[in-house]
């Protein structure tokens, strides 16, 4: 299991690379248009 600590410092390393995923995604649909 994940510490308290150690959790909030996963869930903010993952939010950071979904935004990044998303924002890479939305400049690829945006080229597209």
């Amino acid at each position: 299991m994940f510490s308290q600590q150690n959790f909030r410092r996963f869930a903010g390393e993952r939010q950071k690379q979904t935004c990044q995923e998303n924002m890479r995604l939305m400049q690829k649909y945006a080229g597209l248009k």
